[in-house]
Parts: C-alpha cells; structure tokens; sequence
C-alpha cells in the first residue's frame, strides 16, 4: 500500500468500501465495528486495565455473519488470528502458541451459549477484561504432589457469531452486539450482488489489494493509547443524569474503541513525550459513528414500560397532566407519581405550567400541585428517550467545522447510514 494510501484521511472509510468490494453488501456500521474490534487486539493496557473490544455478531441462520467476519479478516494480517471452532474447558491455559495482541475468532459461539458459567467462559472473559490467565494445577513430581501454573497473556480481542439471543451473562455484558440487517430490502440486494458476481467473477485486482491491506495491518504496532478529551466526552454522559451500572462497561468500550481507530491511524498521530499516541478528535468522531447507537442500547437503565412512559411524554406536542397519563396508561395517580419522580430526578421531564414555563420556587409548584395546575413536559421537545445521548465532536470542541455538514465532519465521514 503506498504511503499516499496510508497517510489518507479516510483511509478507514476506504478500508469499509474494500470489503463492500468484497462481497459483503451495505453492513457499514458492523464491518467498522468488527474490524475495529480486530485492531483493539494492539491496544497496550493502561492504568485503568483496559484492554481489547470483545464483538458479537448475533442474528438468524442465512444472515451473512460470517460472510462479512471473513470478509473483515481478509484485508487482516492473517498471523494476527486464533480461529477457534469448539474448545474444551480448560483448553485456552493448556495450549502452547502466544495470544499475545490477537484476535480471537470463537465461530457460532457454541461452547459460549450456556447460560451458566463454565471454565473456557471463565478464562476467555478474563483475558479480555485483565489481558492475562494463570491457572493453578496439582501434579506429582517425583512422588510428591507440586502445585504448577499455566499463564497465557494477552492483550486479546475477541469476535464471536451467534444465532442465539444472548451468552453466558458475564461474558455478555462484556461485548459489544450489533446484528446484520435482516430486512427484504437487503435480502433483494444480497441475491442482485450474488447474481453480479456470478455473471461477472470477482474484480481481478482484489488479490493485489488484498495483499496491500495485509501488509498495512502487518505494520501496526502495539501502541498505548491517551484520550487527552476523555473528561470532556464523560462530563456531557453525566451531567444531570443517573446512570446505571452497565454504563461503566459501555463507557470503557467507547474509549476501546476510540483508542482502536487511533491504533489504526498511528501512522497519521503524534506521540508524547511517554511514547503513548495521542488520539484526535478525528477518532473520536469515526468511533462515534460506529458505537453510538450500541451505546444508547447498552447504556440504558429503562425498562420496557418505562421506555413506553417516557417517550409518551417526549412525543408529546404539549404539556401534560397526571390524568392524562393516568388514562393513557390505566395505572393510579400514585402510581404515575412514582414514575414521574424518577424521570425528573433523571433529568427526563420537568414540572411546568401549561405555557410549560417551569416553576420558580419548590412552593409554587407545591401549590401548583396541590391546585392541579402542575404539568409535566420533557425537557427538550421531540429529543429522544435517552437522557444518555453521546455528545458529538462538535458538543466536544466547539469547532465549528465539526458542525453537520462542517468541513471535517464530512473529511471524517465514513457514509454508515
């Protein structure tokens, strides 16, 4: 690959249009996440333990999941891979070749779809999350019995296919999941595709190409990685809102995958004076494209009744009233009291007046309340359920070129949608 190639800005957008190339047929957002997901492998812990991204593709039988995992793992440096089919338990401590920086590939995820836990889930999420596994084993040596151990190190990434809704609990909530789109629409495009290639073969420079990519993965280094906007990016999930446990894990694979794209783009980055490469607003931008919406998924605390609740009162065109939820509903006025009281507290709706101009003292709504001349409206109208939204490059920076149709919004764009 020429070094023109390689210092181009959209260099990562250019790596989803070759595996478009290759067959797989729109799938933007999960091609960027699950070759990102293969670069995290080459991401070197810091002080928090943070380690490689762990990816599930996770749909129905036909859907083309594994079509576009190999896809993604052609462009790859081959070396860089531990395919696995099915493994015993204690399987991955008893093997000899190092895990160190790769990816591992678990096929249908077959031996991770108990729901209870077993050893082989037990160390594969440990090397994700800890980058390391010693196993202790009691064997007799020369007539008496010595404890030995057995340590594979990491850092890993691991990418699983599954047709089933989720994994063992704890290796689950470790993952990032996103589905191939199983609409008629796709389907229609898929067999057209096939069809094309079929009349015509494959382009007959995809062999050279292939083996370009493969070289440019082949020279990515092990890097560690500092966010120098991390707080920022932190500041805007929290303000004024309570956050459920599952966003500590969600939040840690936002950085993963930011300081993934940077592993990329190393050869486009700066170093400190430590060596550590310091991510861009750029990657940031590309990573929040990608995980977004999974973000929004994972982080969310609200259950399915609620989520109906909330957004009854944001799609609301006008202040409401506790009898309108209540017949909307058909709960009791204590009981939509004590969803509303959450939903403030969250920072999801506010108590207003019916021009939905808030209260200036906790008296006056009291009184408000006490009247039945208290509404409740959402905070901003028409947003969405989610108080949790990322904030975008520009919320970040203030650059106005990081606007929606900005200069480097669309330098950065990789067209997913």
């Amino acid at each position: 690959m020429s070094s023109e190639t390689t210092q181009n800005e959209q260099i990562l957008r250019k790596r989803i249009d070759f595996i478009n190339d290759l067959g797989v047929v729109g799938e933007r957002r999960l091609i960027g996440l699950v070759s990102s997901a293969i670069d995290s492998r080459l991401i070197e812990p810091d002080a928090s333990g943070q380690h490689g991204l762990g990816a599930k593709i996770a749909g129905t039988s036909g859907t083309g999941k594994s079509h576009t995992l190999e896809c993604c793992k052609k462009v790859q440096d081959l070396s860089s891979f531990v395919s696995i089919s099915t493994a015993s338990q204690k399987s991955i401590v008893y093997q000899e070749d190092s895990w160190k920086n790769k990816a591992v590939i678990f096929a249908e995820a077959l031996n991770l779809q108990r729901k209870s836990d077993s050893d082989l889930v037990y160390h594969l999420r440990t090397l994700l999350s800890e980058g390391v596994v010693t196993h202790h084993v009691t064997t007799k040596v020369g007539g008496e019995f010595v404890t030995k151990s057995q340590t594979i190190e990491g850092p890993i990434s691991l990418i699983t296919t599954t047709t089933v809704e989720s994994l063992e609990s704890q290796l689950e909530s470790r993952l990032v999941t996103i589905s191939p789109d199983e609409s008629s629409q796709q389907t229609k495009l898929i067999l057209q595709k096939t069809a094309k290639i079929a009349a015509n073969g494959s382009a007959a420079d995809n062999a050279e190409r292939i083996k370009a990519w493969q070289n440019f993965h082949r020279d990515l280094k092990p890097a560690r990685i500092v966010i120098p906007f991390a707080e920022k990016v932190v500041k805007a999930i929290v303000s004024g809102v309570s956050l459920p446990i599952p966003a500590r894990r969600s939040f840690k694979q936002l950085l993963d995958l930011v300081k993934a794209v940077t592993i990329f783009y190393q050869a486009q980055r700066k170093s400190d004076e430590s060596g550590q490469i310091v991510a861009e607003i750029a990657d940031y931008h590309m990573a929040y494209q990608i995980l977004s919406e999974n973000f929004e998924e994972g982080i969310s605390s609200q259950s399915d009744a609620s989520r109906e609740r909330l957004d009854f009162i944001m799609k609301s065109g006008n202040p409401l009233k506790i009898n309108d939820m209540m017949q909307e509903f058909g709960i009791s006025k204590n009981g939509v009291s004590k969803f509303l009281k959450r939903f403030v507290k969250d920072g999801f709706v506010k108590w207003c007046n019916s021009d939905g101009q808030p209260f200036e003292t906790d008296t006056a709504l009291k009184k408000a309340k006490y009247a039945g001349r208290a509404f409740i409206a959402a905070r901003s109208a028409g947003t969405q359920s989610s108080a949790t939204l990322l904030p975008n490059a520009y919320e970040i920076t203030g650059d106005e070129a990081w606007k929606d149709g900005g200069e480097l919004t669309q330098q950065y764009d990789l067209a997913l949608d």
